[in-house]
């Protein structure tokens, strides 16, 4: 289980409440091929102390090549397992094998998708935290990695959508044993005590930061069967 809270003062509160702004969460990961890294959460239920709690369930996802994800074939998994894919729909079934500390989605079609890892948000709610492109006759790796990175956005935005660049000053952090906590103020941005964080101004292009590469060990181009 991971834990982050988000303090606030009241002011800011108010003022992000009443200006529109939402509370946005990223998952990060290492992929191989690299994509896109997705809105995983989102709230605009703002207080001053904001607790969010997430399980480490996985899932690997296939759907349709293209912009933005909503979950159609989804298949609950651990790590070092694979979904193997076997029909022209996406569709498929598990594996007890694959590359350890990551999911592997193993395309044994012609027909390219969209795929990924996805977990349940704070909300407890399955949701994609990135999109790679699974073409046919390849595999795609995905190893989650023990970061996050939050932003206060008054950008209308759709979860499972890419979220390729920061809306506003955000924060990517590690996530630790116990839990983080971290503050933010409308005008200061975001702080926090201790290592483990970094800044992410506005602008910043997130996919280096949240779909990092994976080493090429271990990888190969799957053969159709």
């Amino acid at each position: 289980m991971e834990r982050v809270t988000v303090l606030m003062a009241d002011t800011t509160v108010d003022q992000a409440a009443s200006a529109g702004y939402r509370l946005l969460v990223c998952a990060a990961v290492r992929a191989a091929p690299r994509g896109e890294p997705l809105l995983w959460f989102q709230s605009g239920t703002l207080a001053m102390s904001t607790e969010l709690v997430w399980d480490s369930d996985w899932s690997a996802y296939t759907a349709p090549a293209g912009d933005g994800v909503t979950l159609r074939n989804t298949y609950s998994l651990g790590l070092g397992e694979t979904l193997l894919v076997t029909a022209p729909t996406g569709t498929g079934h598990v594996e007890p094998t694959g590359t350890a500390g990551a999911v592997t989605v193993l395309n044994q079609t012609k027909t390219g998708f969209g795929a990924g890892l996805a977990r349940s948000g704070p909300d407890g709610r399955a949701a994609a935290v990135c999109a790679v492109p699974l073409f046919g006759g390849t595999q795609a790796v995905v190893e989650p990695v023990p970061k996050v990175f939050l932003e206060m956005s008054a950008q209308p935005r759709r979860t499972g959508l890419p979220l390729l660049a920061a809306d506003g000053p955000g924060v990517l952090l590690d996530l630790a044993p116990g839990g983080r906590t971290v503050r933010f103020d409308l005008n200061l941005g975001w702080s926090w005590t201790g290592a483990g964080a970094e800044a992410v101004p506005a602008g910043t292009a997130l996919a280096p930061l949240l779909v990092t590469g994976r080493p090429p060990v271990g990888l190969a181009i799957a053969v159709p069967r």
